[in-house]
């Protein structure tokens, strides 16, 4: 029997970019060898830090409620409010309430955008990314095809063997943009845009009544896979997006998103109708770790300077296996 789908059915039926890459990732192994998405490294002493947390949580009362009582739509709350601490020690001017959790960062994009994007009141509202090349992720999570636009950037030459793509600062957002989006490190190129530049899209947002998200997956303070000290302070009129899963616990779902108090209610809302409540697993691990402020050690003790490594292997690599060829890569910021 053939089913016929409806149209919101039919477009997400279809294998997208993003399912091609999740399908290949489950193939990865000994065999295949992904160059572009993947999971997060398994750094031992990373790994050693979460089976500690997950075995005090076995010998603890408190693994009934999280494996036998939903949270609220929101999450956790005692999670919530060490995030809320945590930020605050950080400067960031959050409370719990404008703290949600959703079941990973892909969930909290697809909420985000079909919240700020698409047709209203007869009008389509369009997703802007200011900067590209930019997540593959982001084109198939709109309902309404055509709801992402974007800018291309421009390019600066660095020595020899490096490029930078930098954020047009000519940029103007036109009357149907809904909210800007752009990812700080950003996935596939490792860009990273200056102070300057997201100051000028939190400015260029504000003046327009639309909210800047910016996906820190990557960013700091955790995981911090950033080459340089730089931070990513939230502020009024953003939207922060964060996960667990670049720390390595991409399988626990859990994603993390600061907003304003009223985007937050809506992102609750979404929350209990399509989740009714995020996993509680992920708050448990992470709670402890945020409150000792251990994350920060092994951020900057262990996954930080794991992967700084492996990008100086891989430029060693390529100057020797490729040294004579015209070739020039990313600037490694991220």
């Amino acid at each position: 029997m053939s089913t016929t789908f409806s149209d919101y059915g039919q477009r997400f039926a279809e294998l997208n970019s993003i399912g091609q890459l999740m399908h290949d990732i489950a193939l990865s192994g000994d065999q295949v060898k992904m160059l572009g998405g993947g999971n997060p490294a398994l750094i031992p002493e990373v790994m050693q830090a979460f089976r500690e947390q997950f075995a005090a949580l076995a010998q603890d009362e408190a693994l009934t409620y999280v494996m036998g009582r939903y949270s609220g739509p929101e999450g956790d709350r005692a999670c919530l409010e060490a995030l809320a601490e945590y930020f605050q020690s950080r400067g960031w001017p959050v409370q719990p309430e404008n703290i949600v959790l959703s079941n990973g960062s892909q969930n909290a994009f697809f909420c985000l955008f079909n919240l700020l994007c698409g047709p209203r009141q007869g009008a389509m509202r369009k997703l802007l990314l200011p900067i590209t090349p930019e997540y593959i992720g982001y084109d198939d999570s709109p309902i309404h095809p055509g709801s992402i636009v974007s800018r291309r950037p421009e390019i600066a030459l660095i020595g020899e063997r490096f490029f930078k793509y930098r954020l047009d600062l000519d940029l103007h957002i036109a009357d149907d943009i809904g909210a800007l989006c752009v990812s700080r490190p950003t996935n596939p190129t490792g860009n990273v845009i200056d102070d300057q530049e997201l100051e000028l899209l939190r400015q260029s947002a504000a003046a327009k009544g639309i909210p800047l998200i910016v996906d820190n997956a990557y960013g700091a303070p955790f995981p911090n896979i950033m080459a340089e000290d730089i931070e990513t302070p939230w502020q009024p009129g953003m939207i922060m997006c964060m996960s667990l899963s670049k720390i390595g616990l991409p399988a626990l779902r859990t994603g993390i998103i600061v907003a304003d108090v009223e985007i937050a209610d809506a992102l609750r809302s979404m929350n209990a109708t399509m989740n009714l409540a995020p996993s509680n697993l992920g708050p448990a691990i992470i709670t402890p770790l945020l409150r000792s402020r251990k994350i920060d050690a092994l951020c900057e003790q262990h996954i930080r300077p794991y992967y700084r490594e492996r990008t100086q292997r891989a430029l060693a690599a390529l100057e020797q296996y490729a040294g004579e060829l015209p070739w020039r890569v990313h600037q490694p910021e991220g």
